[in-house]
């Protein structure tokens, strides 16, 4: 009995290490600075620029996001990097959105995508690049 409850201890210390490193998190990184690229939606580019804010959490950022013509938004962010860094958007034309990308930290890009209009949603996809500080 005593051996049984020892190779189940060892077993759940097994299964716990690798579920860490399975789901840790990847590290911190500072996307303050200004960002430009394109967001590609029902065959129109437009020009998207940011510029992007750091706060006490490490993880989080706000800042502001402009979508060139013919949208011509402007919208504040709050924005959280997990595994996927998730952008909260507020525009001004009272509409909100989610953003989801991925970072490639080696290329200095964020893409992903994002459904633009309710009626007729649209499947938009964008890219943000940055040049090295």
């Amino acid at each position: 009995m005593r051996r049984r409850l020892l190779v189940l201890i060892a077993t759940l210390v097994i299964c716990g290490s690798s579920a860490t490193q399975v789901f840790a998190l990847p590290p911190a990184y500072d996307f303050t600075g200004q960002w430009s690229g394109d967001l590609t939606g029902k065959g129109e580019t437009v020009p998207v620029g940011a510029d992007f804010m750091a706060t006490s959490d490490p993880r989080m950022f706000t800042g502001t996001l402009t979508v060139g013509s013919p949208l011509n938004l402007t919208c504040t962010l709050t924005a959280k990097y997990r595994r996927i860094l998730k952008m909260h958007l507020t525009c001004d034309n009272g509409r909100s959105s989610i953003l989801r990308a991925h970072l490639s930290p080696t290329t200095y890009a964020l893409t992903g995508s994002t459904v633009l209009g309710h009626k007729h949603p649209v499947r938009a996809k964008f890219m943000l690049t940055r040049t090295p500080a």
